[in-house]
């Protein structure tokens, strides 16, 4: 799949400037990410849609039953993930509304190299697709192809059976961690995936409110060149916010970046 030149990220203000946009000991300043643990983001159909999909294949509900935990696995092992959300869909309304405080937030524009940067072995990136899509149907029709090669491999470079199975499991769970509700379609949403088993639970593992529910996440940093944007919402007072943003980043040392004004009408 061709990867898109340019990834957004809508925030709110506060996060930018309490969060995503920090100094680290040594006072250069990184960009700081949060990555939600995958039973907290905002669509509760996340993984439930693939899930009850794929429930007719035998071989899915042997491989997601088979229990790894008696194998020094851990016992969620696949299924509890940390997730970083981008999107290719720019100045979008639904997406201000959704996820940049109604419009009063910031969008963020990333050279999308930096899921590279993020990326490693064991973690994953992927576009996310939509229940009923023409994308959707696709990847539905082959899965089960690909399942009978995954297990096919598996058996030739893992002797050992909980070996194999955690290996599969991981393929479906990457496979269910895609499919999203139509209804969210118009995020156009790649995700970064981070597995729990790479989380440090004791020290990594960090806690925010939100409408009274603590919400799980970590945080993931990488260097400052891959935001190249920083788009004003539609609702602010442009003048005075970019007169305070330029001023933030020059703090930040980071007057390279680009402020751009959303050029959607759009009052509270």
């Amino acid at each position: 799949m061709k990867k898109p030149k340019i990834l957004y990220h809508y925030t709110t203000l506060d996060a930018v400037i309490n969060g995503i946009i920090n100094s680290d000991i040594k006072g250069q300043t990184n960009l700081c990410l949060w990555a939600t643990h995958c039973e907290y983001l905002n669509d509760p159909k996340d993984n439930i849609i693939g899930e009850n999909i794929l429930q007719d294949i035998p071989e899915v509900k042997d491989i997601l039953d088979y229990d790894l935990s008696k194998y020094q696995f851990n016992k969620n092992y696949g299924q509890v993930n940390y997730i970083l959300s981008f999107s290719t869909t720019c100045d979008s309304l639904p997406m201000w509304r959704m996820y940049g405080e109604n419009g009063t937030g910031i969008m963020l524009s990333f050279d999308s190299d930096v899921i590279e940067v993020l990326n490693d072995d064991k973690t994953y990136a992927f576009k996310c697709i939509y229940e009923h899509s023409r994308s959707f149907q696709t990847h539905l029709k082959a899965f089960p192809t690909k399942l009978k090669e995954c297990i096919r491999i598996s058996k030739i470079y893992y002797p050992e059976e909980c070996v194999q199975y955690a290996f599969l499991k991981g393929y479906i769970i990457s496979f269910l961690e895609r499919i999203k509700a139509k209804g969210y379609e118009y995020e156009q949403e790649w995700r970064m995936v981070i597995p729990d088993y790479l989380v440090n639970v004791n020290n990594e593992v960090l806690f925010r409110n939100r409408n009274g529910l603590l919400i799980p996440y970590i945080k993931r940093f990488f260097p400052m060149q891959f935001l190249k944007e920083i788009w004003i919402g539609p609702t602010h007072d442009m003048k005075r916010s970019r007169k305070a943003l330029e001023m933030f980043l020059l703090q930040k040392g980071m007057s390279n970046v680009s402020i751009r004004q959303s050029e959607i009408p759009y009052r509270l």
